[in-house]
């Protein structure tokens, strides 16, 4: 199992956070030159497999070794969890079903949609002359409060003179400025780097203990994402009320980054 680009692999019962996923397995055949073609039925965990391919893969030619099917799956469900089964099948029949574990073999994480900024709609002529005064003594009370940006928009919306910004409002927006992640991508096991080191600082510190002594303990984390990190990430998962995967998403980035 892996991820679009080909290369990134999904554990079994591993999460990803894109909606398509290309699913491998070997395939042989009986005679010494063929064409086979990869075929996988992919379901919803609860959902029984009817038999029914629903995704078919390209020819792949056959000379006597094992060569590997590939196929791309689209159109997966986010926060939903899939089982899947494959076969092979050529000109002159079909072999029969595969399935990958028998349980959870791969989990598309939620993504929140995210909730769409509202407009002010611009205000007509004669309501600007009517409000004037009033619209102008709440850019001055939003001056006032430091919040230029949206002094600056409304004293725009009821065409009223925009003041200079204050030198305080200026150094605000320098100071306030995020300090970038660690977190650019995703961690799953076997994963390495400076993240996962910064991921198990995080668990230490936050209540979520990989281990009380040796590596992985406050003050000796390392960079390699193990079984240790692996549990204390579900349960920081659990208590977020997350899906417990054991894998660093999405979801999971904004757990730790808010």
């Amino acid at each position: 199992q892996y991820k679009t680009d080909g290369t990134t692999a999904i554990a079994s019962g591993g999460n990803t956070d894109e909606t398509s996923i290309k699913l491998t397995f070997s395939m042989t055949s009986a005679n010494n030159t063929d064409s086979l073609i990869p075929q996988v039925e992919v379901q919803p965990v609860g959902t029984a497999f009817t038999g029914t391919a629903s995704f078919t893969g390209d020819a792949v030619a056959y000379s006597g070794a094992s060569v590997i099917g590939t196929t791309t799956v689209t159109g997966l469900t986010a926060g939903t969890s899939y089982h899947w089964q494959g076969r092979v099948t050529n000109v002159t029949g079909t072999s029969s079903w595969v399935t990958m574990s028998g349980g959870t073999d791969f989990a598309v994480e939620s993504v929140p949609t995210p909730t769409p900024t509202p407009t002010i709609a611009p205000a007509a002529a004669s309501q600007v002359s009517t409000f004037g005064t009033g619209a102008a003594n709440r850019v001055s009370n939003l001056i006032s409060m430091g919040f230029y940006d949206q002094a600056e928009a409304f004293a725009r919306q009821y065409n009223i003179a925009i003041p200079s910004r204050p030198q305080s409002a200026s150094q605000n927006i320098v100071t306030n400025v995020k300090k970038p992640s660690p977190f650019i991508r995703s961690l799953g096991l076997r994963s390495t780097g400076p993240d996962v080191k910064a991921l198990q600082v995080y668990l230490n510190t936050h209540g979520y203990l990989l281990t009380k002594s040796g590596p992985g303990s406050p003050g000796q984390e390392t960079e390699y994402f193990g079984v240790l990190t692996w549990k204390a990430l579900m349960k920081m998962q659990k208590a977020s009320y997350l899906p417990m995967t054991g894998f660093f998403g999405p979801l999971s980035r904004m757990v730790v980054e808010n």
